[in-house]
């Protein structure tokens, strides 16, 4: 069991679900939510502009990740049946392990920078 739902977290290649879909009618909410993650997104491309290691810009990252999206049921679906089957143990620990890769994705792929907006 535990082997499967590792299998199924690593073959998930569902981006998370944002945790502002939840927030339906809160629009001032969602901006402010969308510019948070925009200005961690852009510190993301400056910090590895400026040589800062990989490990580093995860840790300041993986907050912004949990804010901001729902893990929780992005994992729900990308594991199913086996997330819902599992023990709580598992799924914290599985749950932590989906959030880690899902932050170290954004670390990987926003490794540079040249003056880029997000708006």
């Amino acid at each position: 069991m535990r082997a499967a739902l590792a299998l199924a977290v690593l073959a998930a290649g569902l981006l998370p679900v944002p945790a502002v879909a939840q927030q339906a009618g809160t629009t001032p909410g969602a901006r402010a939510t969308v510019a948070r993650l925009n200005d961690a997104i852009l510190s993301l491309m400056r910090e590895a502009a400026g040589r800062e290691p990989a490990r580093v810009r995860l840790q300041r990252f993986l907050p912004v990740m949990l804010d901001t999206f729902d893990l929780e049921a992005a994992l729900r679906v990308a594991a199913a049946p086996y997330f819902d089957q599992s023990a709580e143990p598992e799924k914290r620990q599985a749950l932590d392990a989906f959030a880690r890769r899902s932050a170290a994705q954004y670390v990987d792929r926003f490794d540079s920078y040249d003056g880029q907006r997000l708006e």
